[in-house]
């Protein structure tokens, strides 16, 4: 079954526990988490009675002989399940008030949660609560609208601009049989627009001594790529890349801080001019997992996008780190996170953004396939 983009919107933050002792039980965890699951099975029940609408109406077509009616439902119905697109050619009434009561239930449970922290003088829990529950608002409409661009970029109140899909994905040089093609596949899979990959081999023996940012470019139909350069390697060179589907006016490669020694990392910098002309930074990362070396790219990092404080920023990267680790929540502090819906197990790859006011998160993080040693991870955006 397809998760659909305006369930698959909830952002949630979910307390970790130490790991060096049992944990206790939080009941008002557990109480977030039981309104989550009723949410997924009042969620999953709204589908199915759509898909068994869909299913009716193809029968009813089918006695008519009705070829283009079959073939229109066909389509919506692989659409509903793949993206979660919903359908034109069905009634919408039903499962538009399923959703919208759903996310009422799980909205009054979220206000009851933050009125019982506030009366416990618990502000600073309080407040990051409610921060998830504004997230919530703005990405689940309260009135679903029919129809396929409706249920693609689900705008909240007035917020427009140009939505983007971004993968990122540690391609360790396309090793393989097949490998670039193969990577090729999984961007086209998602139909990316903005591509960060790690790991990517330039001219060096070992693949082939190819430009294998501008093959997968050529390959994926993407006009424009750029490739940074971390190290010398192999007869050529080993670094990061980005690929995208629009102009990219300026490149900049920047090496990080690596005072605790080890293989050199780098965060590749591209400015693209998007269609509706909104100049978007979009930036490439790897990080590597000395703790001297996370810190010091980190703060790096930081800077350099505290001198951009009013311009979009899209960061994909491989970041070394599970979501819990101190890094991706310090990180988190100053970037938006295209938070997954389920949490990706093994999960190091992540999408952030900034400022939050610019973005609107479309679909949350999601696996594009899982055929690989690393995982590439995929969202959609909308920046204004």
């Amino acid at each position: 079954m397809g998760k659909l983009l305006l369930a698959a919107a909830c952002l949630f933050l979910i307390p970790t526990v130490s790991h060096a002792q049992e944990p206790v039980p939080d009941p008002i965890a557990a109480k977030i988490t039981a309104a989550k699951d009723a949410f997924y099975a009042e969620r999953d029940k709204a589908e199915e009675v759509l898909l068994a609408a869909l299913a009716r109406k193809e029968a009813a077509a089918k006695q008519t002989g009705d070829i283009k009616t079959i073939e229109t439902v066909r389509a919506e119905t692989e659409a509903f399940r793949k993206e979660g697109t919903l359908p034109k050619s069905v009634p919408l009434t039903t499962y538009n008030t399923s959703m919208k009561t759903a996310r009422t239930k799980l909205e009054n449970v979220y206000l009851a949660t933050i009125k019982t922290y506030t009366q416990a003088d618990k502000i600073e829990e309080a407040k990051e609560l409610q921060a998830e529950l504004i997230k919530l608002q703005q990405a689940i409409p309260n009135d679903p609208a029919p129809g396929p661009a409706a249920n693609k970029n689900p705008t909240p109140g007035n917020f427009k601009g140009q939505s983007l899909r971004v993968l990122t994905f540690n391609i360790r040089h396309a090793a393989g049989e097949n490998g670039l093609q193969r990577v090729a596949d999984v961007i086209k899979s998602v139909d990316a627009d903005l591509v960060a990959l790690q790991f990517v081999d330039r001219n060096v023996g070992r693949s082939g001594k190819v430009d294998q940012a501008a093959e997968l470019a050529k390959l994926t139909k993407l006009d424009f790529s750029e490739f940074g350069n971390n190290l010398k390697f192999g007869g050529g060179e080993f670094g990061n890349a980005i690929i995208s589907r629009w102009p990219i006016k300026s490149f900049k490669h920047h090496l990080l801080p690596s005072p605790g020694g080890g293989e050199p990392r780098g965060l590749s910098a591209a400015v693209i001019e998007l269609p509706n002309k909104t100049e978007l930074h979009f930036w490439c990362l790897g990080l590597d997992r000395n703790d001297k070396n996370q810190r010091a790219s980190l703060d790096y990092v930081t800077k350099l996008a505290a001198a951009l404080p009013n311009q979009p920023i899209v960061l994909g990267g491989q970041l070394e780190e599970k979501p819990d680790h101190k890094i991706i929540l310090e990180l988190s502090k100053y970037w938006g996170r295209t938070t997954p819906f389920q949490p990706l197990k093994g999960q190091i790859d992540y999408l952030m953004y900034r400022p939050a006011n610019r973005f609107q998160v479309l679909k949350p993080e999601a696996l594009a396939s899982d055929k690989f040693e690393f995982m590439p991870v995929w969202g959609e955006l909308r920046v204004k």
